[in-house]
């Protein structure tokens, strides 16, 4: 293994690719000037799950925000530790190229740097915009949570990551905490990734979300609001289509009973008829019968029966899409 790694006022300035492929790990250092994070096969279990929270998630994150949606124990806050490198993931490809941070929700002990971008003459603005102090490192331990939070956020986005992962970052704050960092995070130019229960601040600040359902994940356009929508048109839609293809299918079936009854009737008629003698002077009921006889009129009945329940077949083995369902 071998890293690279330029410092700029104590900020590092890197990119990494992690890949994984049984135990060899690889890592590659790029420059921050373009923001890249891709997962591809990715596969993640914690020890001693039976079943992986990620199976083969393959996703390429844009740049802007991208709302991290889910139920609870859906692994978001996991996902936010792999693409940073704060796991390591079982299987697949994690890329990220420009220094990823992954900010926790947790605001304990001071973010690391604190005392850097105290005192760093770069960090003017955002100390300003977020009203953090130069005492803050000296009283963190009086401190607000949502003033610990403002300082945790400012010294994550003064170090420039290109991938920023941040983890409920308005929890236990008040609305004027919230805005300012609403304000700062909005003019934030790399790849960003959000977990949150605000979903006004997933409409207001994401452009696309990931919606994860273990083992599978979607990424939709919009805020929460919007990808939640378009989730939930797409499963109407799957299940009227399938109500289709069920009642299609049951219609088909009625009617190959339908016709497996008549033909039933008919071969019954037809041996009937063939038990009964025919006087030699009936010219007619000869000739009916050597006509059924030649026209194969059963043999017909049968095989449209044959049909109607291949149709009927076909129509169960496929999903609503049309396509071939999975066995």
């Amino acid at each position: 293994m071998s890293i690279r790694m330029a410092l700029c006022n104590g900020r590092p300035v890197s990119g990494v690719e992690l890949g994984i492929a049984g135990s060899r790990t690889a890592f590659t250092i790029t420059g921050m000037a373009s923001a890249q994070l891709t997962l591809q096969s990715v596969e993640f279990a914690h020890p001693g799950m039976t079943t992986p929270l990620f199976t083969d998630l393959t996703v390429q994150f844009p740049l802007g925000w991208t709302g991290i949606v889910g139920p609870n124990g859906a692994g978001k806050t996991t996902l936010l530790k792999v693409v940073t490198g704060e796991l390591a993931a079982q299987s697949g490809l994690v890329h990220r190229q420009g220094l990823a941070l992954y900010v926790a929700q947790r605001t304990d002990d001071p973010p690391e740097l604190l005392e850097d971008f105290i005192w760093a003459p770069d960090a003017t603005v955002l100390k300003a915009r977020l009203r953090v102090a130069e005492d803050w490192p000296e009283r963190w331990s009086t401190l607000s949570h949502g003033e610990r939070k403002r300082a945790q956020i400012a010294v994550a986005l003064w170090r420039e990551p290109a991938v920023l992962a941040l983890d409920e970052p308005s929890n236990h704050i008040d609305a004027d905490a919230r805005r300012l960092l609403l304000m700062a995070l909005t003019e934030f130019g790399g790849i960003g990734l959000l977990v949150s229960h605000d979903r006004a601040l997933l409409d207001e600040l994401c452009t696309q979300c990931l919606l994860i359902d273990p083992p599978d994940a979607v990424l939709r356009p919009g805020g929460v609001t919007e990808a939640m929508e378009q989730q939930d048109n797409e499963e109407k839609s799957a299940r009227h289509a399938d109500d289709v293809m069920r009642r299609t299918e049951n219609r088909l079936r009625t009617e190959a009973q339908r016709r497996r009854v008549i033909a039933d009737q008919k071969a019954a008629a037809s041996r009937g008829s063939r038990q009964i003698k025919i006087p030699a002077h009936d010219h007619d009921g000869r000739a009916q019968r050597n006509l059924a006889k030649m026209s194969g009129k059963d043999a017909y009945a049968g095989k449209m029966v044959a049909q109607m329940n291949q149709r009927a077949g076909k129509v169960a083995a496929q999903g609503p899409t049309g396509w071939e369902k999975a066995p």
